[in-house]
């Protein structure tokens, strides 16, 4: 059986998702989104993935490679523009409708790219399906509540479900996470944070007693995903990055929103 997968290119209204990388490699609770379609579409049936790309294409073969670890194989197209499905069908003949990466995998409620409230909302409800087979060492502490290998939780810690602390999150004292809350692999919360409806991206740092909430948090870009606006923190204490500065498509500029961050807060306690 064979699939023709589309990544998606840029999607103006959640522009700052794909700043650092394309948006087929948006992280998702461990993973990424492509790696998760691969891991849906191998235990379908499917044996060969055409894989259509036309925004950062070297990016994604450093993560997908030739899909052998899936038990795949991936051929990875640079197309000069994201073809619509009528465009790769037209294209490639598959007897397969294409399929947008701009969803989750089984579920198409959800639209991962509409806003950045729906793209919080796909990924808060994918919590659900956290325990497959490509998510070594992920355990479930209590209801809706799991972390991932590598994370120690601190004894004082208050973790309230549903919730996903990825692997090797380091966790200060006394911290309050949940409800609604996904912190992806490598990341610091330090002592006394809170954070509530919230996205911590990959290897982020969220500072001592910094209380978020409504929010994704990438590096030291802070976005409020109800409110549609974005800043970059400048104090280091309170939001920062262990990755190194990459190069980025475009100039980041704060989204144009009435009220500026709205609800969204970033405070010392």
């Amino acid at each position: 059986m064979n699939a023709l997968l589309i990544c998606p290119d840029s999607r103006p209204v959640v522009r700052h998702l794909g700043d650092e990388l394309p948006l087929a490699l948006l992280a998702v609770l461990g993973t990424t989104l492509v790696e998760s379609w691969l891991v849906h579409l191998a235990g379908s049936g499917v044996r060969k993935v055409r894989l259509l790309s036309s925004d950062r294409i070297e990016s994604i073969r450093a993560v997908v490679g030739n899909g052998a670890r899936w038990g795949l194989e991936v051929e990875l197209i640079e197309t000069p523009y994201e073809f619509s499905v009528r465009d790769a069908m037209s294209r490639f003949g598959e007897s397969v409708e294409p399929i947008v990466m701009d969803q989750l995998p089984g579920d198409r409620s959800v639209p991962l790219f509409e806003s950045y409230q729906s793209c919080f909302d796909a990924l808060c409800k994918w919590i659900s399906f956290a325990l497959t087979p490509d998510r070594i060492g992920v355990r479930e502490i209590r209801p809706n509540v799991f972390v991932g290998q590598g994370t120690h939780i601190p004894r004082d810690a208050l973790l309230i479900g549903p919730c996903w602390i990825g692997s090797n999150v380091r966790l200060g004292s006394g911290l309050k996470i949940g409800p609604m809350v996904v912190v992806e692999d490598e990341g610091i919360i330090q002592k006394g944070a809170q954070l509530s409806h919230s996205l911590i991206g990959p290897e982020s740092i969220v500072g001592r007693s910094a209380y978020v909430f409504n929010s994704m948090v990438f590096g030291n870009l802070l976005i409020d995903w109800q409110m549609n606006s974005a800043i970059h923190v400048t104090d280091a204490f309170l939001l920062g990055s262990l990755q190194t500065p990459k190069a980025i498509k475009s100039k980041p500029r704060p989204c144009h929103s009435q009220g500026g961050l709205g609800q969204t807060e970033l405070k010392l306690q």
